[in-house]
């Protein structure tokens, strides 16, 4: 019994430090932005893949950013256009295997938004459906990811 006791006051503990540290890291963060809208459109090609066109509102809320990534499907995607509610075109990137990065032409400050569109082509997202022999199934769950 006692062993138990030992037992579970270090795991009280162990969850402690480490929701402490959590905590720390959480009010380190110096950029913030709240995310007003993100809508997505696909289009399925004959080839199988898919187009996905992201529509993304953001304004930073505390500090500043240059950049906002988005979360794909999987990891065979490639990066078509973005452009901003001006009509500029914005540098795009893979930033790891499944986000696909969009640079703004400055950093934007607190109280500032932008608007923009970013177009990405998807393989492998069409699957036979096994439950209905003859039809081709597709899930899609859009997604954002972080700001840098």
């Amino acid at each position: 019994m006692v062993s138990r006791a030992v037992f579970l006051v270090a795991v009280l503990a162990l969850a402690a430090v480490c929701s402490a540290s959590a905590m720390d890291s959480a009010a380190a963060q110096s950029n913030l932005y709240r995310v007003d809208h993100e809508w997505a459109q696909i289009f399925i090609n004959q080839d199988g893949t898919i187009d996905v066109i992201y529509n993304i509102s953001l304004t930073v809320t505390q500090g500043s950013i240059g950049a906002f990534d988005v979360g794909q499907p999987n990891m065979d995607f490639t990066i078509g256009e973005a452009v901003d509610q001006y009509g500029n075109n914005l540098y795009t990137y893979k930033y790891t295997a499944d986000v696909a990065s969009v640079d703004f032409p400055q950093r934007m400050q607190v109280g500032e938004s932008i608007w923009y569109t970013i177009t990405t082509n998807v393989a492998h997202m069409i699957y036979d459906d096994t439950m209905n022999p003859g039809n081709f199934g597709m899930q899609f769950i859009p997604q954002w990811i972080s700001d840098t």
